[in-house]
């Protein structure tokens, strides 16, 4: 369909002050200081070829008076340009937020190949109905909102190819867990999960493989334990045997992480505390069982609560690093690939609540999307490689609380998107900040 409206926002960029626009031909793009008003001829010269990729005259130079002859034919690539259709490392060419109405209230969502090979986004709401829908990518644009039943109203949204079939499932979960098996034409088949299962809440669960072997399982955290649903091939998906672990302080966000700290192959977990803000990390053994490796704090004393935690690789060392989002801003906790962290960074920022990790800007580095559940602004944290993060470049949204970050390239070209769910005038939306290389 197309959008309802777009608004155009200014990409505020505290680095270089400015705000890009996708029409002004890379002139002002974001991340390059190269002039290129394409000015180089020599004002002396009378006759000069110009092409847009050469910065120099191509003279030729007779005179009857003389025998010799000067031919130059100099040619210089021009500086990469938003607006030319090429993606090039370093470059961040966004635009204007593209909004896309849910039909109900927009909780939280995920995005993923959701049709086939085509991207999509799925998003779930809290609201009495228990529906989601999927929005599937049309180039940029988001299809009309399709439903799919969901056992119960849903705070979380999570995917993965759940019963191995190569297409992306979903889980749902609010007072229920729903696991939604994609058909890869637009169907879903939901499993709900016994209650019995769970008998705490349900808190941030995540698809992961405990044992290592396919299908895969899911686990979260209910306030005291971190509990675990292995998947079962029985019927495509089914779930099997149960589990828990207590780790010590309660446990309430749980983050895998399928890298790092011992090798061995198997899904790790870190785990937050539902009292106190710290963070227990612990090796998977591959049957379901955990090895607590250690705790560390992510904020000084007991002064913060953690909102919700993420991981992901923010050096490049193969290790996970922690993001910690904290009632006043973000934790980051770098991982020193033996099972311990150094000591947490924090960035002041209240109702930096949700975190999604990628490469925006094709530079090789992980870099932050963080989506603000105060401000109604969507900030995006450049990564130097390093685990350093630039001043943000902020996306001002018309609600006042977002629900969701999410990087995905909606038309895979190469350059990702910005995605964000809210709800305000009474309805849910979609939020598309759309990449324009």
């Amino acid at each position: 369909m197309k959008p309802l409206r777009t608004i155009p926002i200014c990409a505020a960029l505290a680095l270089a002050g400015a705000c890009f626009d996708p029409s002004d031909n890379g002139d002002d793009e974001i991340g390059d200081a190269t002039d290129e008003s394409g000015s180089s001829s020599d004002s002396t010269s009378e006759d000069t070829d110009t092409e847009t990729t050469t910065a120099s005259d191509d003279t030729d130079t007779s005179s009857s008076g003389s025998s010799s002859e000067t031919d130059t034919d100099t040619e210089t690539t021009a500086a990469p340009a938003c607006g030319d259709g090429s993606v090039d490392p370093g470059e961040l060419c966004l635009g204007d937020l593209v909004e896309y109405p849910l039909g109900q209230d927009g909780l939280r969502a995920v995005a993923g190949p959701l049709l086939g090979d085509t991207m999509g986004v799925a998003v779930v709401g809290g609201g009495e109905a228990n529906n989601g829908v999927a929005l599937y990518a049309e180039g940029l644009q988001l299809s009309d909102p399709q439903p799919f039943p969901i056992a119960s109203p849903s705070v979380f949204v999570t995917g993965g190819d759940v019963d191995n079939d190569g297409d992306f499932d979903l889980l749902a979960s609010g007072e229920l867990f729903t696991v939604l098996l994609n058909d890869g034409d637009g169907g879903w088949t939901p499993v709900e999960i016994d209650p019995g299962f769970f008998p705490g809440g349900l808190h941030a669960p995540k698809l992961g493989q405990l044992d290592g072997s396919a299908p895969l399982d899911i686990v979260y955290g209910e306030g005291y334990n971190t509990q675990w649903i292995r998947g079962s091939n029985q019927g495509g998906w089914s779930p099997g045997p149960t589990g828990n672990e207590q780790f010590s302080g309660g446990d309430s966000w749980v983050a895998l992480t399928e890298f790092g700290f011992d090798g061995d192959g198997f899904t790790d977990v870190l785990v937050s505390s539902a009292f106190i803000p710290e963070i227990h990390f612990a090796s998977g053994q591959g049957n379901g069982s955990f090895t607590q490796l250690g705790v560390t704090q992510a904020c000084p004393g007991n002064t913060c609560e953690i909102v919700e935690l993420h991981s992901a690789d923010l050096d490049g060392d193969e290790n996970p690093d922690i993001v910690a989002s904290l009632d006043m801003g973000l934790s980051v906790i770098m991982g020193k690939g033996d099972g311990t962290f150094d000591n947490f960074e924090l960035t002041l920022l209240p109702g930096a609540d949700v975190v999604d990790s990628g490469d925006v800007n094709g530079d090789g580095n992980v870099d932050l999307l963080v989506a603000n559940s105060q401000d109604g602004a969507l900030r995006l944290y450049l990564g130097d490689g390093t685990g350093g993060l630039d001043e943000p470049v902020v996306f001002q949204t018309p609600a006042t609380e977002l629900r969701s970050a999410m990087i995905a390239d909606l038309d895979q070209n190469g350059a990702p998107e910005l995605l964000t769910t809210y709800t305000y005038n009474g309805g849910g939306w979609v939020g598309v900040v759309e990449a324009s290389p």
